[in-house]
């Protein structure tokens, strides 16, 4: 009997990575008799979000113009019929199925509903998995990915990143029974050959010597401490322009010379930019600044630890095993809320030099560039 898993989750468990690597490798999953869904994304939240939940609410969420994930909503016919015959073949062949995707871990009971009647249709068998990460593991490597996004430090303060687990969890629980999902804590000691890929392998019972050499690319997401602030700036500027910028004069005079289409500092300074992401570059420039690593103010991971104890408790239960057993310290060296906010000199020069090399370098690229251009020009003029 075939079965069709799907994986919810959660965010920070290298699920992108895992997505990739069976993304890029189907002939070798399927010869081992497991499908992956071939949307055009290797990430399925977006397939999730747009097909199982409402136009308007997904509109409002995902059609951003620097989303890589808005071609979805130009032809969500055309997803349906892909996701229909992804369904019809892979049961017909009696492979098992698998699709990904973390966002499917807030679809609400009705849209869960929905989904899982559909896999029904062909599938007698549903399994559910999800890697679980510690409470403050999670909040630490969330918080980063929120200052890339919309937030700030303050904003992760007054709504501090937790991993709600019930909420994403719960609802699978229902709909296809607790003895059909099936968690694992992310964590080293629980990875399988210390591998997300081959960890989520064998939670499906694929652990195939054909695929025992698969691993997961290691996608580093962590940034420096100035960065972070910078990016943390930078949301609040955008949100309120009015407010008295924490962002240096030295900071912002080099930013303004940066090309204004591509990295969009103009329209962030003047508030036009707060529906969007960063754009790529930008947000490439900032993260890639050196300094002191990251780390989460002492106000936030307080307020993750002081949570109400019943959610831990209850995918603890699920567990078996209790997850703050797994979970990192509080840092009690950690900045505070008012010195994450605040830009040092030396970070102001270390911001500055750090964008000055990007321009150097743009600079030379470009000259080498033309200069190709040139040679190019030249050598096709003397061949005629």
């Amino acid at each position: 009997m075939s079965t069709f898993f799907l994986h919810v989750g959660m965010h920070k468990t290298a699920s992108s990575a895992v997505q990739q690597l069976f993304a890029a490798e189907p002939e070798r999953l399927e010869a081992t008799g497991l499908r992956y869904f071939p949307s055009p994304n290797p990430n399925h939240s977006f397939f999730l979000m747009s097909y199982a939940q409402g136009r308007s609410r997904v509109e409002g969420q995902f059609a951003q113009p620097t989303y890589t994930g808005t071609w979805q909503f130009a032809d969500r016919e055309a997803m349906a019929e892909l996701w229909t015959s992804f369904l019809a073949e892979t049961s017909a062949a009696g492979h098992d199925a698998l699709l990904s995707g973390e966002e499917g871990g807030f679809l609400s009971d009705d849209e869960i509903d929905r989904l899982i009647a559909e896999i029904r249709a062909y599938f007698d068998r549903i399994v559910v998995l999800g890697m679980v990460r510690p409470p403050l593991a999670f909040a630490r490597s969330a918080a980063q990915q929120r200052l890339r996004g919309r937030s700030s430090f303050r904003t992760s303060a007054q709504t501090p990143p937790v991993p709600k687990y019930r909420e994403r969890f719960g609802g699978y629980v229902r709909a296809v029974g607790r003895e059909n999902v099936r968690l694992r804590v992310f964590h080293r000691d629980r990875l399988v050959a210390g591998d997300p890929a081959q960890t989520l392998l064998a939670m499906m019972e694929h652990a195939d010597p054909a695929l025992a050499d698969m691993r997961a690319p290691r996608l580093n997401e962590s940034m420096s401490m100035p960065a972070a602030k910078l990016f943390s700036a930078l949301n609040v500027m955008r949100d309120d322009p009015a407010v008295k910028s924490q962002i240096p004069g030295p900071i912002v005079a080099m930013l303004r010379e940066l090309p204004k289409k591509k990295f969009g500092f103009a329209d962030i300074r003047a508030g036009r930019s707060t529906d969007h992401l960063f754009p790529k570059p930008l947000s490439r420039l900032v993260r890639t600044i050196p300094g002191d690593p990251f780390s989460l103010p002492i106000e936030i991971q307080r307020k993750v630890l002081n949570q109400p104890p019943e959610d831990a408790d209850w995918v603890s239960e699920m567990l078996g095993e209790d997850i703050r057993a797994f979970d990192v310290a509080i840092d009690e060296t950690a900045p505070t809320l008012a010195e994450a906010e605040h830009i040092t000199e030396d970070e102001t020069r270390l911001i500055t030099r750090h964008i000055a090399d990007h321009m150097r370098e743009r600079v030379a690229i470009m000259r080498a560039a033309s200069k190709a251009r040139e040679e190019q020009e030249r050598a096709a003029a003397q061949g005629a």
